[in-house]
């Protein structure tokens, strides 16, 4: 499924399946207090009587972001106001088809070409901020750029080059660094693998592709 929950903090808004990725192992996401005095406003933003308008706010900026880095917006941009709270009710209320009949446009291709950017962020740690960069599909020579370059790109020392791919639209190779584990969506994905390909099967519900990054060590602990 598509859907996810998201957790605010002070640096960011963390998916459920995310903070899972970096915990790893059978260990919870959070070790949850309850406090009735001093709320710890230097770890959480406090939230007034409207935590679903805020949520919603968040949300519908976070798609609005990924649309404009696909297709400059202009999908977006030709939603109506009630196609938009369509959108958000449907992943409220757990309603798939509501869902799926609005955002299905946010990923498809404008005539037939790729997205202009990919939409992804980079975990390493509940407590940073992610990495988030403006990344292009395809190469200037038209290759197929995929998830190993983006990590070579942006945070190298996660994986290394083994040499030229075995598929011709594909120019590098790559593994997992030693002591690394990356993953989308809970699955140690191959780094081989087009990021168009990932943007559009494995995004969360806001349209943007969660990749984290976490140590071996720190999954043992």
């Amino acid at each position: 499924t598509r859907y996810r929950r998201f957790l605010q903090t002070k640096k960011a808004v963390v998916s459920t399946q995310s903070t899972g990725d970096l915990v790893g192992g059978d260990q919870l996401p959070w070790e949850i207090k309850i406090r009735i005095t001093e709320f710890p406003t230097e770890k959480l933003q406090r939230l007034g009587t409207n935590i679903e308008d805020m949520v919603r706010s968040s949300f519908i900026h976070n798609v609005k972001e990924a649309g404009y880095m696909k297709h400059r917006g202009t999908v977006m941009n030709h939603l109506k106001p009630e196609q938009h709270n369509q959108l958000w009710r449907g992943l409220h209320r757990d309603k798939f088809d509501d869902f799926w009949s609005i955002n299905h446009r946010l990923m498809e291709h404008i005539d037939n070409a790729p997205y202009r950017c990919i939409p992804f962020r980079i975990y390493t740690d509940m407590h940073e901020r992610y990495i988030q960069r403006l990344f292009k599909p395809m190469t200037e020579d038209d290759k197929l750029t995929t998830l190993g370059q983006l990590m070579k790109q942006f945070l190298p020392d996660s994986v290394v080059e083994v040499g030229d791919s075995d598929d011709p639209d594909i120019l590098k190779s790559y593994e997992v660094a030693a002591g690394k584990r990356i993953k989308i969506q809970g699955i140690e994905t191959p780094l081989n693998t087009p990021i168009q390909w990932l943007s559009e099967h494995l995004s969360h519900a806001d349209n943007f592709l969660y990749i984290v990054v976490s140590d071996f060590e720190q999954l043992a602990t």
